[in-house]
């Protein structure tokens, strides 16, 4: 009986491992680049006088959530200069695959 429930559990193991996704993220310049080409919306996350976080996901609208691991999901901080973006702080990209 031990064997079985310790063979069980074994194989409840690697049924797991064998089903959990691998987790894809970029960042920098070619996250930033994605972001920009990415379809979908850009949504404003926080904004101050100084800079603004958006976040970008490929869906139609910002009140639409993306159920969809598989695609991606940027983020990126950029810093404002009278009111106009002048560089970008830092752009991270991730998905599930």
């Amino acid at each position: 009986m031990k064997k079985l429930i310790g063979f069980g559990l074994l194989a409840l193991s690697i049924s797991g491992s064998l089903m959990a996704g691998e987790f894809q993220s970029i960042s920098g310049q070619e996250a930033y680049d994605l972001y920009q080409k990415l379809p979908g919306v850009k949504c404003q996350e926080y904004r101050l006088a100084n800079y603004i976080v958006y976040s970008k996901y490929q869906t139609k609208s910002c009140s639409e959530n993306q159920t969809d691991a598989s695609r991606w999901n940027c983020t990126v901080q950029l810093e404002l200069k009278n009111g106009k973006v002048n560089s970008v702080i830092s752009a991270d990209c991730s998905r599930e695959i």
